[in-house]
């Protein structure tokens, strides 16, 4: 991978798109905010729009600048853009279907910045709405991505409807900041169970005129992983 150090910034561009022009691109990654063609998320502490280049899209996520106590920890510590970096690769390494990520930028004290390529489909929230007779299957490979995750002890942590991307025929995992590992396999069990009653609560609050296919969403993961491990997700309903 190709690292850039610049007027305090840290580039690195993986080699397959390390050309000049995205090179040029992400010396100058504030930029492409202002030629944004969609903006995805705005908020406090990120905003992610989408862009082009050489007519290829892509998606610039950025971490908006904290309070001085917390850019001193994030110094010390790994912070969300490494974490939404590392765990793209570490998805696709897993052959669990995520984003390619492409370039990572980080600031000494302003923001940090990932770019990854575009998921093209629908979020979970646009696709459930538009196909309520296909909600048995979808909810039955949403179970099997969240065993699939467990298997490799990797917890999501935050699989809201946004965070789900359906394309090519598979679930896409985005959002990969929260995302954690945990090495400890006598844990697993309470880390996948946690996982699923943390998923039931976010499709709840996110997905609220719908409540028939969170329920279906319920029982289809009880069913795949009492069946798979044995162990009971408690009703939330």
């Amino acid at each position: 991978m190709k690292r850039i150090y610049k007027h305090r910034k840290r580039i690195i561009i993986q080699p397959q798109v390390d050309t000049p022009s995205f090179r040029y691109f992400c010396e100058n990654i504030s930029a492409s905010f202002v030629q944004a063609k969609s903006v995805l998320k705005n908020d406090a502490t990120s905003t992610v729009w989408v862009t082009s280049i050489n007519n290829c899209p892509v998606v610039v996520k950025r971490i908006n600048p904290t309070p001085l106590w917390h850019q001193v920890r994030r110094r010390l510590t790994s912070n969300r853009t490494r974490y939404n970096w590392q765990n793209a690769k570490r998805l696709r390494a897993l052959n669990i279907p995520t984003f390619n990520p492409l370039a990572m930028i980080e600031t000494w004290w302003g923001p940090s910045y990932t770019v990854t390529s575009f998921v093209e489909g629908k979020n979970a929230f646009q696709l459930l709405s538009e196909e309520p007779q296909s909600w048995p299957y979808y909810a039955e490979q949403l179970a099997q991505l969240v065993l699939q995750l467990h298997r490799f002890k990797v917890r999501h942590r935050d699989l809201n409807p946004y965070n789900l991307i359906w394309c090519q025929g598979r679930w896409h995992v985005i959002d990969l900041d929260a995302m954690r590992s945990y090495g400890v396999s006598f844990l697993s069990n309470f880390y996948l169970k946690r996982e699923c009653e943390r998923l039931l609560d976010n499709w709840q609050d996110t997905f609220p005129q719908h409540p028939e296919f969170v329920q279906i969403l319920m029982h289809t993961l009880q069913k795949a992983v009492y069946t798979d491990l044995a162990i009971r997700i408690p009703s939330i309903l």
